[in-house]
C-alpha cells in the first residue's frame, strides 16, 4: 500500500492553494495530461498562445526586450507577429552577464523570485533568476514523466546525485530528510564513488528495491562497470533515468546489461529546467513543449535539415521573471529524419549528442565527435576513469585513473588513433591521476575543446 501516494497529492494541492501560481503544480499536470491526449494541431496552437504571451510580457516589462522585440518587428504594440520570430538574435551566456537587470521583469515582485546559477561546465558561472511560477511548471513535468515510466509519487527510487548544498559535509539536514522519507527517496552521494562506496550502495540499493534511479551518467556508468568488475549480484532495476551527461548506445546497452535495467535519456538544464526525455519506446527525446519551444540551427542559425545535427536553442515559456527567449544553451542535438505523431503529438530529437564543446575542432575547421575519443577507452580494463581534452588545434590532453600504469604501446595505440582524426602533427600528451574531478555542476566531462568554448564565447 503506498500510502505516501495521497498524502503527497494533498500537500501539493494546499501548497498550490498557498501560492495560488498560475500554473499551480496540479492544475499543470492536468494540462500536461490535456497536452499529450490532443492533436498534433492543439499541441501547436497551445504552445504558440504561451510564446505569444511570453513575447508580450517581456516586451512590456522587460528593458532588454522591449528595444529587442521593436527593432525586429516581432512585437508592434499589441500585435505578436510569430512569423518574424526567428529575427530574434541568439540570446548568450555573454550576453546574459552583461545584462541581468534589463532581463528582469518589473513586476518580478509579485513572485517568488529566488537567484540560481548556471553549471559553469563551459566557464565561469552565469546568475539568473526564476520563481514559483517556474517551478511549479518543473516540477508538473516530473511528474509527467515519473508516470509516463511508470513510476507514481511515493514508490521507491534512488538519486545517485550530488547537487545537494550539503551533501559533501556527509550528511543532509532535517528539511532534506524529512523530503526524502516522504517522497520514499534514497539519496546516493555521486560525489563520493570510491570501491568501498560502491560497494555500499550497491547493497543499499538490493535493499531497498527501487522502482527507478535517478544519476549522472557518468556515476551510473562507473557503479555498473565496479558490479561487472567484483561480479556482484544485484536485484533488477525496471528503470534508470540518466542526465547531466552524454549517453551514447555502448553505455547504455552496458548499463542494462550490467544492472538488468532499462536506461532512459533526460535532457534539461538549470536555466531551463526539464527540456525532454526518452519514453518507454526509447525512440528518441520526447521534447516538453508547453515548458520550452526548441530549435535546432545550424552555425548559420537556420534551422537544420531533417537528420541533422546542429545547436539546440531554447525559448523558456514558464519564467516571466527572467525570459529566456532564443537561448544559446550550449548543446548539441540531432533531429529525425521523419517526425511521427501517432502515438503522442509531441516533437522529438533523435538525440542529445553533447555539448557544443564535446565536439573537436580541427584546423581546417572539420568536426570531430567526442565519441570518438571514449571509444578509444571502452575496452581497456587498467582504465578505471578518463577525460580527453583539446588543449588548442595542435595538442590534445589524455587524463587517466588508472588500476595500473599501461604498457608504453597502449599509449602509442591511442595517440596513434587521436592522431588519425586530429592531423599527425598533433601532440597528444598523457597525464596519469589519483582523481579526475568533475565540473562544479556535478557533471562529468569525458571530452572537452577549450577551442570550442573560446569559439562559443566569442
Amino acid at each position: 500500500m503506498n500510502w505516501r501516494r495521497p498524502l503527497l497529492n494533498q500537500l501539493l494541492n494546499l501548497k498550490d492553494a498557498m501560492y495560488g501560481a498560475p500554473f499551480a503544480t496540479t492544475r499543470e499536470y492536468r494540462e500536461i495530461l490535456n497536452w499529450t491526449a490532443s492533436d498534433r494541431l492543439a499541441v501547436q496552437n497551445r504552445q504558440e498562445e504561451r510564446l505569444t504571451s511570453l513575447l508580450l510580457h517581456s516586451q512590456r516589462h522587460c528593458p532588454y526586450y522591449r528595444r529587442l522585440l521593436e527593432e525586429t518587428g516581432v512585437v508592434d504594440r499589441s500585435t505578436v507577429r510569430l512569423e518574424e520570430f526567428q529575427k530574434i538574435p541568439f540570446l548568450t551566456k555573454e550576453i546574459m552577464r552583461g545584462n541581468i537587470p534589463d532581463l528582469l521583469s518589473d513586476e518580478r515582485r509579485s513572485r517568488k523570485v529566488y537567484r540560481n546559477t548556471s553549471g559553469g561546465s563551459t566557464g565561469e558561472p552565469i546568475p539568473f533568476y526564476q520563481d514559483n511560477v517556474y517551478k511549479a511548471s518543473n516540477w508538473a513535468t516530473v511528474l509527467y514523466y515519473n508516470h509516463a515510466l511508470g513510476k507514481e509519487l511515493g514508490d521507491r527510487e534512488v538519486k545517485l546525485w550530488g547537487s545537494e548544498r550539503d551533501i559533501l559535509q556527509g550528511n543532509i539536514g532535517f528539511k532534506s530528510q524529512l523530503k526524502n522519507f516522504l517522497y520514499n527517496r534514497l539519496l546516493l552521494n555521486a560525489f563520493r564513488m570510491t570501491p568501498e562506496m560502491c560497494r555500499s550502495y550497491v547493497d543499499q540499493i538490493n535493499r531497498f528495491r527501487p522502482v527507478s534511479i535517478w544519476s549522472y551518467v557518468d556515476s551510473i556508468y562507473q557503479l555498473a562497470r565496479y558490479v561487472e568488475r567484483e561480479g556482484i549480484n544485484i536485484e533488477p532495476i525496471p528503470a534508470v533515468i540518466t542526465t547531466a551527461g552524454t549517453l551514447d548506445n555502448e553505455m547504455r546497452h552496458f548499463i542494462e546489461r550490467t544492472l538488468l535495467t532499462r536506461v532512459y535519456n533526460q535532457y534539461g538544464s538549470r536555466e531551463v529546467g526539464p527540456v525532454a526525455a526518452e519514453r518507454l519506446d526509447q525512440k528518441g527525446l520526447v521534447l516538453f513543449e508547453w515548458s520550452q519551444f526548441v530549435e535546432v540551427v545550424d552555425s548559420a542559425g537556420n534551422p537544420v535539415p531533417p537528420g541533422g545535427t546542429g545547436e539546440i536553442v531554447i525559448t523558456l515559456l514558464s519564467n516571466y521573471t527572467m525570459p529566456l527567449i532564443r537561448y544559446r544553451i550550449g548543446d548539441m542535438a540531432m533531429v529525425p529524419l521523419e517526425e511521427d505523431f501517432s502515438e503522442l503529438p509531441l516533437r522529438r530529437l533523435s538525440s542529445v549528442t553533447g555539448r557544443v564543446t564535446d565536439y573537436f575542432i580541427r584546423k581546417d575547421g572539420a568536426l570531430v565527435h567526442g565519441e570518438y575519443f571514449t571509444h578509444l577507452f571502452y575496452h581497456r580494463n587498467w582504465v578505471r576513469r578518463f577525460q580527453v581534452v583539446q588543449e588548442t588545434f595542435d595538442r590534445v590532453s589524455v587524463n587517466l585513473e588508472c588500476e595500473n600504469r599501461p604498457e608504453k604501446d597502449e599509449e602509442i595505440e591511442i595517440e596513434k588513433m587521436i592522431q588519425k582524426v586530429m592531423g599527425h602533427e598533433c601532440r597528444v600528451d598523457f597525464e596519469y591521476l589519483d582523481q579526475i574531478k568533475p565540473s562544479s555542476s556535478g557533471k562529468y566531462l569525458y571530452t572537452f575543446s577549450k577551442v570550442g568554448r573560446e569559439q562559443d564565447h566569442d
